[in-house]
């Protein structure tokens, strides 16, 4: 079987799985470098695939220029490789794929098997200031329809930590405004098409209200979803990352990454740091393991390590003015016993 044709069945076994779109361009995108590679090599078919092959792969990636093959950007032209992070998402990839043509029994073995993954460094994520969430927020324009709408997505993102996926296709029906002493959430879909609940505090479900009521325009009354573009048509992922960019833009913002992730590891930070705990915050940002929220949280940690550096240090153990006493008495002996030699 020709390896193209074994990717079509592969991505449509994805989408019955019922894989994302952006996770299906993902597949798509990196299996076509995949076959391109495969080629050069001489390989064609899925049983011409060895590890070796698959090793000389990686290689090549490691050594190509980041954005060389994509479509929506410039190659670097500083000369900076692929980072790490992407080279072990390809690997991710073509392991997924290699298993699934064993599963399938379209080979008798799996030749990524033994292909490892690279090892990735651990990097923290710097997340935003109060100061920068407000120079953000008043970047915003509240008088008009859009500029509410900016400033309502930015308080939501801020106050909840969702992902930027659900927050483009949320629905209107999806608010669920607290009356009587009840508490306002709102009902997301998540990875795994996974319903949980999100709490929103009573400043951001006020102002939410009043973008639904009062600056929701729409040229299609039945549209559903919750935030809507220009054109009252909904408002897609890269929308919300370009007006992000233009924020940060407006108000000369340095030193951090301006997107929706960025806001997500933020929330984290400022919950644990007003004392949340983090199983309820595990939950709140939708994850199954504790593990993953952890490493949302590593700026948190050593935040907290720092601001109890000073109390729990060792050297507050040493008496070091009986040293410097000590020393300044020796210093004085010798100084006599100098005076008197002379």
């Amino acid at each position: 079987m020709k390896i193209s044709d074994a990717i079509e069945g592969f991505l449509l076994d994805r989408a019955t799985a019922k894989c994302s779109a952006p996770t299906l361009r993902w597949y798509r995108y990196k299996l076509r470098m995949f076959v391109d590679a495969m080629a050069k090599s001489g390989v064609t078919d899925i049983e011409g695939i060895k590890v070796a092959h698959l090793r000389a792969f990686i290689m090549e990636l490691q050594n190509t220029i980041a954005d060389a093959n994509n479509p929506y950007k410039p190659a670097r032209k500083d000369g900076v490789k692929l980072s790490d992070l992407t080279v072990r998402g390809f690997v991710q990839v073509i392991k997924t794929f290699c298993k699934w043509l064993y599963m399938e029994e379209l080979l008798d073995e799996d030749p990524a098997l033994r292909l490892r993954r690279p090892k990735v460094a651990s990097y923290m994520i710097r997340t935003f200031t109060t100061q920068n969430l407000e120079d953000m927020l008043g970047a915003c324009d509240r008088r008009s329809h859009l500029g509410f709408r900016n400033y309502t997505i930015i308080l939501l993102l801020c106050d909840t930590g969702m992902r930027l996926g659900e927050l483009c296709n949320l629905r209107v029906d999806d608010f669920h405004l607290g009356v009587g002493g009840d508490e306002s959430y709102i009902t997301v879909f998540g990875k795994g098409k996974k319903e949980r609940k999100v709490g929103m505090s009573a400043p951001v479900a006020k102002c939410l209200w009043k973008y639904v009521s009062v600056h929701r325009q729409g040229g299609d009354s039945k549209e559903t979803h919750l935030f809507l573009g220009r054109t009252g048509k909904p408002l897609a992922s890269p929308a919300v990352q370009d007006m992000l960019k233009q924020i940060k833009l407006r108000i000369g913002l340095e030193g951090v990454r301006v997107s929706p992730h960025t806001f997500r590891h933020t929330f984290s930070t400022l919950y644990m740091k007003s004392g949340g705990k983090l199983e309820r915050l595990s939950r709140e940002l939708g994850h199954s393991k504790l593990v993953v929220t952890e490493e949302y949280l590593k700026q948190f940690g050593s935040e907290s390590a720092l601001a109890d550096h000073e109390q729990f240090s060792p050297v507050r153990m040493l008496n070091l003015e009986k040293r410097t006493s000590s020393k300044k008495a020796d210093d004085s002996r010798r100084g006599k016993g100098n005076h008197k030699a002379g």
